[in-house]
């Protein structure tokens, strides 16, 4: 009788675990970097190149303050060459019409001459309208206005004209007015019965 072999099958016993295996994925990453998280430790790298990009950048800085501190001290300390500005009427009078210094020009006395008379017009405002053109047109000549005026001083040989000249002055400013003196004076040259001077302050808006 033939018998007929079968192949033995080996059967391999199931592999005995000690429990339930996890992958913890960041714990493994903190057991590499030596329990730093990944965020941490780039977070601690930009920190300490930041502050080692201000420790270069301060001496740098603290040396720029100080040369702008020194050029505008010497600015200030430097005589300022003052810029005079002649006149436009051919007058050889020994005086200029303004004389700017910096940013400040101080303005010379103005009358309201009519220039096709050589006289004062007959109405007092009329008058006070041709000193102020002038006065303006002065101050243009150094780009400033009658805005830029910090300071004035008005001279009449007759203060019962006080209210004439406020009407007319008032009329000249958009901003606040400037400091004024209005002064009763004796005669004034030209027979004029008004003579404005004043100084003026380049503002931070030119």
């Amino acid at each position: 009788m033939n018998r007929v072999h079968e192949p033995t099958r080996e059967i391999s016993e199931p592999t005995k675990t000690r429990g339930p295996q996890r992958f913890d994925g960041v714990a493994s990453a903190k057991r590499a970097r030596g329990g730093q998280p990944r965020g941490t430790s780039n977070i601690a790298r930009r920190v300490t190149a930041f502050r080692q990009t201000l420790g270069f950048c301060a001496p740098i800085l603290g040396v720029l303050l100080a040369a702008c501190a020194a050029t505008e001290d010497n600015r200030r300390s430097t005589p300022a060459e003052p810029q005079a500005f002649p006149s436009t009427t051919g007058s050889n009078a020994p005086f200029s019409p303004a004389v700017l210094v910096r940013d400040t020009l101080y303005v010379a006395g103005h009358l309201g001459i009519d220039a096709a008379t050589g006289a004062p017009p007959a109405d007092p405002a009329a008058e006070a309208n041709l000193l102020l053109d002038g006065f303006a047109a002065t101050l243009a000549r150094a780009d400033l206005t009658m805005d830029d005026l910090v300071q004035v001083q008005v001279f009449c040989t007759d203060v019962a004209l006080y209210d004439v000249w406020n009407r007319v002055y008032r009329t000249r400013f958009q901003g606040p007015f400037p400091a004024r003196a209005f002064v009763g004076s004796g005669p004034l040259v030209r027979g004029a019965r008004f003579e404005m001077l004043g100084i003026a302050v380049r503002s931070t808006d030119h």
